[in-house]
C-alpha cells in the first residue's frame, strides 16, 4: 500500500488511518473477535472470497463471534504465518472491474497457526467453546488429496505425516466436549 505521497505504507493495524480514504478498511473492532471459524488452507481463493465474505459480516453489527483462524499444514504455509503475522493478520484484496481498482483491506482473520509445528495448538483451536456455538472447522485444498496436489516438495514420507495430521486433527477435534462441531470439505 502507498500513500497519497506514494511513500510505502507498512500494512498493519497501527497503519489502517494512513492508507488512502478510497481504501476500505475494516471499521470493526478486531480486538473483540472471537475466532468461531478454524480454516485450514488458507489459499487465495479462501482470502479472495471467503474471508472477504466474512469481512462484509463483520462491518454489520453483533458479529464479533465469527473471527477466523486460519491454519496451515504445507512447508511453503509457513511463508503465509509469517506475512499474515506480520501485517497483524491483515491483507489487501484489489477489486477490478470497467470503472476501475478498488482496494480493500480484509480483517477477518485474527490468527494463523502452521500445524506441523504445533499440532496441539491447532486441535485446542479446533476444540475451543467458540467453535462449540455454531462455529465451523472448514478445509480448502485441491479436489483430492493425492502427492501430485497435496505435497510437500515431493516428499512421500512428509505427505503421509500430513494426511495423518489432518486425520488427527479432526478425530481428536471431534473426540473433545464439542457438541455440536460443523466440519466442511470445500475442495
Amino acid at each position: 500500500m502507498t500513500t497519497s505521497k506514494s511513500l510505502p505504507t507498512r500494512l498493519c493495524a497501527a497503519n489502517l488511518n494512513r492508507l488512502p480514504r478510497d481504501v476500505q478498511i475494516p471499521t470493526y473492532d478486531r480486538a473483540i473477535l472471537t475466532p468461531a471459524i478454524v480454516h485450514i488452507g488458507v489459499g487465495g481463493f479462501h482470502r479472495a472470497h471467503q474471508a472477504v465474505y466474512l469481512d462484509d459480516l463483520l462491518h454489520q453489527p453483533c458479529n464479533a463471534n465469527w473471527g477466523l483462524c486460519g491454519v496451515g499444514l504445507l512447508k511453503q504455509d509457513q511463508r503465509m504465518r509469517d506475512v499474515l503475522r506480520s501485517q497483524d493478520y491483515l491483507y489487501t484484496v484489489v477489486t477490478r472491474d470497467s470503472t476501475g481498482d478498488r482496494a480493500r483491506v480484509v480483517g477477518s482473520i485474527v490468527d494463523f497457526l502452521y500445524a506441523p509445528d504445533d499440532p496441539g495448538a491447532v486441535i485446542e483451536k479446533m476444540a475451543a467453546p467458540s467453535l462449540d456455538d455454531g462455529g465451523a472447522v472448514r478445509i480448502s485444498g485441491p479436489s483430492r488429496m493425492t502427492d501430485d496436489n497435496f505435497s510437500s516438495a515431493g516428499d512421500p514420507a512428509q505427505n503421509e505425516k500430513l494426511h495423518a495430521l489432518i486425520t488427527d486433527l479432526v478425530a481428536r477435534s471431534l473426540a473433545s466436549t464439542l457438541s455440536d462441531m460443523h466440519l466442511a470439505d470445500l475442495r
